[in-house]
């Protein structure tokens, strides 16, 4: 983003007042004129793709978030965070996996705490129950009132008897 040339930082940076005016149709435009402009540009993709997200456009969110780690791997915390929600959701836990990983790199306390969820859930679908049990366990953890509280419990109550029929 750094490297992006004056017109497409200027087609930001009035994405992002038209956002601040709660004009998101227009900001995405601005976004994809940087985009055109400038196609490496990680935080253009990573707007847009939270603006798919606000719209419920799981398709759209995952492309447009995969691409900002595409371009740059360590954006941010919330575009690492976002796209592995995005692919749990659209059931594709290996890439859930890959970015819940990346978020880790900015820690998993305070408001980083969900990502112990988001990746938990992902390693179980993908049959890594031994972390998968230890993120989720991290998770209710670091987030005793989680409002998923209860779903996290019956996964680890399934793991437990899992565990202990293999024993």
């Amino acid at each position: 983003s750094l490297k992006a040339p004056p017109k497409a930082v200027k087609q930001f940076e009035e994405a992002k007042q038209l956002l601040r005016r709660k004009k998101p149709e227009d900001a995405a435009r601005s976004f994809e004129a940087a985009i055109r402009i400038y196609p490496e540009y990680a935080d253009a993709w990573m707007n847009l793709g939270l603006l798919a997200v606000q719209r419920s456009d799981l398709l759209m969110a995952a492309r447009d978030l995969d691409e900002s780690l595409r371009v740059d791997s360590g954006v941010s915390f919330q575009a690492c965070y976002s796209d592995a929600l995005v692919n749990l959701m659209l059931k594709r836990y290996d890439v859930a996996e890959r970015s819940a990983r990346r978020a880790l790199r900015y820690g998993d306390g305070g408001t980083n705490a969900r990502i112990d969820f988001v990746l938990g859930m992902a390693l179980l679908a993908r049959g890594g129950n031994a972390e998968a049990r230890q993120r989720l366990s991290r998770y209710l953890e670091l987030v005793p009132g989680a409002p998923e509280r209860e779903q996290v419990e019956k996964e680890l109550e399934r793991l437990d008897r899992i565990s202990g029929a293999k024993n």
